[in-house]
């Protein structure tokens, strides 16, 4: 018996769009590590707080946005 399937490929914009979209989705809890971070605030007022929970959030999306980003440039991806 043979089986004939037809390829289906998505675009690298389609497929990093969905993917990060999926993990956003999936890691919602990392996302409220800066803003407990940013509650450190009520402790001791600073506004270094809130800088630094600004800064791991660049970190999160830009990291995972980039590693998405790298994986389609892959040749094995392909």
């Amino acid at each position: 018996m043979i089986v004939k399937t037809k390829k289906v490929q998505l675009q690298k914009k389609e497929f990093i769009k969905l993917a990060f979209e999926n993990l956003v989705k999936s890691f919602w809890w990392a996302l409220l590590i800066p803003i407990a971070w940013a509650l450190f605030y009520v402790i001791q007022p600073n506004k270094w707080w809130f800088i630094s929970s600004a800064i791991m959030y660049v970190l999160i999306f830009g990291l995972t946005y980039l590693l998405l980003f790298s994986v389609t440039k892959n040749e094995q991806f392909e």
